[in-house]
């Protein structure tokens, strides 16, 4: 029972960060929320109130090292007024500044609560068929000019024009983000279980 009531206040709290999304977005002026980070909030509820630790991980194997990163480009150009990667915005008033980082916690926040749940092939295999959704969202619905996910074009997040980019993105993501955050997932658990 005790289980159960902490994945219903964790799944009202992502609700909670997902409104907070919503409320920073509506209030700068920006309407496009096929971010990852934008929308991560929904999926993470859902797998906290329906119990599915399998689905949950598998979210974090796409986000947490991604989120890590902005956070600390996003920190950077906070203090040092210069920007690392492009889609950073310009905004600075305390509450664009909270919740942006509040948001892109988010996926930190479901492996806190996760860590001691083994991560699995299943894992994996729910990772790679929510990128994929990722990517044809992204086709269908944005522009290369919006850079969401990197998805359209890599030159927002690195200076290169790397040849079938687009095509790439699923592989890419896999190998880069889902495969090292996976690993990361399992050492934690391990080192969870040996103490």
């Amino acid at each position: 029972m005790e289980q159960n009531k902490k994945y219903i206040l964790l799944g009202i709290l992502f609700l909670v960060i997902q409104l907070i999304a919503i409320v920073r977005n509506i209030m700068s002026d920006y309407y496009l929320f096929f971010w990852f980070c934008d929308f991560v909030s929904i999926p993470l509820a859902i797998g906290f109130f329906l119990k599915k630790d399998t689905f949950i991980k598998s979210i974090i194997n796409i986000g947490l090292i991604a989120q890590g990163i902005y956070i600390c480009a996003y920190l950077y150009k906070l203090f040092s007024g210069t920007t690392l990667i492009d889609t950073i915005p310009d905004a600075t008033n305390i509450f664009y500044v909270s919740s942006s980082i509040i948001i892109h916690l988010s996926t930190t926040i479901a492996l806190i609560f996760t860590y001691k749940v083994k991560p699995t092939i299943r894992t994996l295999f729910s990772s790679i068929m929510f990128i994929f959704a990722m990517y044809i969202i992204a086709l269908f619905f944005t522009t290369p000019e919006q850079g969401v996910n990197y998805v359209l074009s890599s030159r927002t997040l690195i200076p290169l024009t790397i040849p079938h980019y687009t095509e790439l993105w699923v592989p890419l993501t896999f190998l880069l983000v889902v495969l090292p955050t996976h690993l990361i997932q399992y050492i934690i658990y391990k080192r969870a279980q040996s103490k």
